[in-house]
């Protein structure tokens, strides 16, 4: 990239960003479905040329909107991770740590990754945490040598992803503190940890200063 192009990306961050947020705001109200882009344009004041110079329809629009609500969520569990000191504790925090951001958040970042049936989108959500928990298995390996990281991580995301769909429709109606200290239990004995760990981990939680 050129020093004119980095100048022109640095001038044009502020619309795209104005478009993103207005977006991010009428999809959480409206839904996919029952949004368009001219509602976007003139939330974000702006033209609706100057938004597809950005955004090539409204589906790219909304990945995008999905791909900034996934990086939001991911730099609060890290900031989670970083609170805690054993590997169990790390597991624990990231579970609970994603939940609780969706769910606390439900109003905008919960109903954003569950508000669309489009197939597409619902994997973008899914295929981001679930390479970031492989990543994790797969870096770990030695810990798990007779667990396959791949399968680990689609099992562990899938049933986070059901859990919240649950709770943002209704459906789940315990108490989020709850039901995230449950799927901490059940993901990390999946993975073999012992009983003493895990409540040792749920108990790390308490350090948390984000949830």
């Amino acid at each position: 990239m050129t020093a004119a192009e980095r100048r022109q990306q640095r001038k044009d961050r502020p619309k795209r960003q104005a478009i993103l947020l207005a977006a991010r705001a009428l999809f959480a109200s409206q839904g996919f479905e029952s949004t368009t882009m001219q509602q976007v344009v003139e939330e974000a004041g702006t033209s609706i040329g100057n938004c597809y110079f950005y955004f090539d329809n409204k589906r790219d629009l909304y990945l995008a909107v999905i791909r900034g609500v996934n990086e939001e969520i991911a730099r609060r569990v890290d900031r989670a991770l970083q609170q805690m000191e054993t590997l169990p504790e790390k597991l624990a925090a990231a579970v609970y740590t994603g939940y609780i951001a969706a769910v606390r958040d439900s109003e905008t970042t919960g109903r954003i990754l569950v508000g669309t049936a489009h197939p597409e989108i619902r994997g973008e959500v899914i295929r981001y945490f679930t390479e970031r928990i492989r990543r994790f298995l797969r870096h770990h390996r030695e810990r798990w040598p007779e667990i396959d990281p791949s399968m680990a991580a689609h099992a562990w995301q899938g049933g986070m992803f059901h859990f919240l769909e649950k709770t943002l429709s209704g459906e789940m109606e315990e108490d989020p503190q709850v039901t995230g200290r449950f799927l901490v239990r059940w993901n990390l004995r999946g993975l073999g940890i012992a009983e003493d760990d895990i409540e040792s981990a749920i108990t790390a939680l308490e350090r948390l200063t984000e949830v």
